[in-house]
């Protein structure tokens, strides 16, 4: 059971859209989670509520025109891999950093500007050495509100973080994954797409699997295991090393090993991207 996905491949950045399958009963459940703090409206996984659900309808992958932004949840590989995203940036733990130096894991930290003060972009590079820092807004705030202004929440910090990081962001995560789900309504893609296109954002990026605050691992699949080409989302908690750890040896259940989300999509040209 998986969402609406991207065909591609690292090595020739072939890409085709494909059709989602359904989104029911308990695995549906087992998702539906505030991307901030991720708390399960499952009561077998834990206790909260959801800022949004996965969508029940099928609808096919779409490419909104004119800004070609894509939404998608999770890359159709026949590689062994899988690809562990990490969110916001409040709780910023030196053993986090030692480790990914020590196990060469790519990881994309979908920063929050408001998480980011300028004196910690150091942390977040030696997170990411082997992956990218990618954009989760200035304030964490619903894009779909209609009182929020989408244009500052994430153009506004992209020249920032391009001078902090040497890469402009073109990978988007929407707070609490908010109106980006492959299957969100079309006005919600095209106000999103039509706001953040222009200023370099080339993919609205969910996810399929996630481990909570508390460590607890729930996956779209419905199983206690990683699938090739799941997106896994985690937060910057206390506890986040160990949690990374877990994962790590989650996949390897499976035989899959972590892989760098951008090689797998196709990267924006960079003096293009350098002009938005």
């Amino acid at each position: 059971m998986i969402p609406c996905v991207l065909q591609v491949s690292p090595a020739n950045g072939n890409r085709q859209a494909n059709a989602p399958n359904r989104y029911d009963g308990p695995v549906m459940k087992a998702l539906l989670a505030l991307a901030c703090g991720a708390l399960f409206a499952s009561s077998a996984l834990g206790v909260g509520s959801p800022a949004e659900a996965m969508p029940l309808q099928v609808q096919q992958w779409r490419e909104i025109q004119p800004n070609k932004v894509r939404f998608i949840s999770q890359i159709d590989t026949t590689d062994k891999v899988f690809f562990i995203t990490i969110d916001d940036g409040w709780t910023k733990d030196p053993a986090v950093a030692t480790w990914v130096r020590q196990t060469r894991t790519p990881i994309t930290v979908f920063l929050t500007a408001a998480a980011n003060p300028e004196d910690t972009s150091d942390f977040f590079r030696r997170v990411s050495r082997y992956g990218s820092v990618q954009n989760h807004t200035r304030t964490h705030s619903y894009l779909t509100s209609p009182s929020t202004d989408v244009n500052d929440e994430v153009c506004g910090i992209q020249s920032t973080y391009a001078k902090r990081y040497d890469e402009r962001p073109w990978m988007l995560r929407p707070p609490y994954g908010n109106g980006g789900w492959p299957g969100s309504a079309t006005s919600e893609h095209r106000r999103i797409s039509s706001v953040v296109g222009p200023c370099g954002i080339k993919f609205v990026v969910n996810w399929t699997a996630l481990v909570s605050n508390e460590g607890k691992f729930a996956s779209q699949n419905g199983t206690d295991r990683i699938q090739a080409g799941d997106i896994v989302l985690l937060h910057f908690v206390s506890g986040l090393r160990d949690q990374l750890s877990a994962l790590v040896e989650r996949g390897k259940w499976s035989g899959l090993k972590p892989a760098n989300l951008a090689d797998y999509l196709q990267r924006p040209n960079v003096a293009e991207n350098a002009r938005k």
